[in-house]
C-alpha cells in the first residue's frame, strides 16, 4: 500500500503519541528519506544489537518491543500501534538497539536510516520538538517505572500499565464494551515484574469488581476512572 503524508499525519495524531501534532510537511520529510516495509505476523523487524539502528513509524498492525535476560526469559517493554514510533535515541545517539521488535500481526512501517533522521532533526525544527518531546516522555515514564517497582503495590503497578496501554493505543474513552486492550497475561506480567499466576490472580479481582473482562489475548478495561484512583495512593 503507498502511504500518502495525509494518512500517515492522521495516523501520528489519532495515537496521541505527542502532545503537538506533528505537520503533514514534517511527515512528507520523513517519508521521503524513509521506505515502506512489510513483514509478516512473527517476523523479526529489528534485532537488539543492530549496528544500523532506524526510526520506524508503525503504520499498520501491531508491534512488540523486548528483550531476553540471560536465562532466556522475555521482557516486554512495550506494544506499539499505528502512529506511534520508536527507535529514536539509538539513532541520534549512534548505539546499538536495545530492543528487539518483533510483529505480533502483519504490520507495515516507515522505517528511516539513523543518519536521515539526524539530518532531518536539524533541517526541521518540528521534527526536532517532536523527537525531543517524545524522548522527554519516555524519559519519564521510565523514571515512573522505576519509582513504581520500588515502593508501588502489584495492584496498582496492573492499574497504571493498562491504563497507560490504552493511552498507547490511541483510546480516549471506552466504548460500550470498554476499552480493548490486545495483551495475552504471560507479557503483560513481564511488563510488571511479576509472576503469569500472580498477575492472574490480580485481574480476576478486578474483574469481580466489574474494572476489567478477560478474553482470550485481550483484556477490556469498563472503568478507567475506578482504575485511576487506584493509582492516588499507589503504596
Amino acid at each position: 500500500m503507498a502511504w500518502s503524508a495525509q494518512e500517515v499525519t492522521n495516523l501520528i495524531s489519532d495515537s496521541k503519541i505527542l502532545k503537538r501534532p506533528l505537520p503533514q510537511s514534517a511527515v512528507a520529510a520523513l517519508l521521503s528519506r524513509g521506505s515502506i516495509k512489510s513483514f509478516s505476523k512473527g517476523a523479526l523487524i529489528l534485532q537488539r544489537g543492530a549496528q544500523e539502528p532506524r526510526f520506524f513509524v508503525l503504520l499498520k498492525g501491531t508491534a512488540r518491543l523486548s528483550a531476553h535476560t540471560v536465562s532466556g526469559h522475555e521482557f516486554v517493554s512495550i506494544f506499539v500501534e499505528p502512529g506511534n514510533f520508536w527507535g529514536v535515541h539509538p539513532c541520534l545517539e549512534g548505539v546499538a538497539e536495545s530492543h528487539d521488535a518483533i510483529a505480533e500481526t502483519d504490520v507495515e512501517v516507515l522505517a528511516v536510516p539513523a543518519k536521515a533522521l539526524r539530518d532531518l532533526m536539524w533541517e526541521n525544527r518540528d521534527i526536532q520538538e517532536a523527537l525531543v518531546s517524545f524522548l522527554c516522555q519516555r524519559f519519564r515514564m521510565a523514571l515512573d517505572v522505576a519509582e513504581q517497582f520500588a515502593t508501588w503495590t502489584p495492584r496498582a503497578r496492573l492499574a497504571w500499565r493498562l491504563l497507560s496501554m490504552a493511552k498507547s493505543h490511541g483510546i480516549a474513552k471506552p466504548s460500550k464494551r470498554g476499552m480493548e486492550i490486545r495483551i495475552s497475561q504471560e507479557s503483560l506480567a513481564s511488563m510488571i515484574n511479576l509472576s503469569r499466576q500472580r498477575t492472574n490472580i490480580l485481574l480476576k479481582e478486578m474483574e469481580r469488581e466489574k474494572l476489567v473482562s478477560l478474553e482470550y489475548g485481550r483484556i477490556r478495561v469498563h472503568d478507567p476512572d475506578a482504575m485511576q484512583r487506584l493509582l492516588d495512593d499507589p503504596t
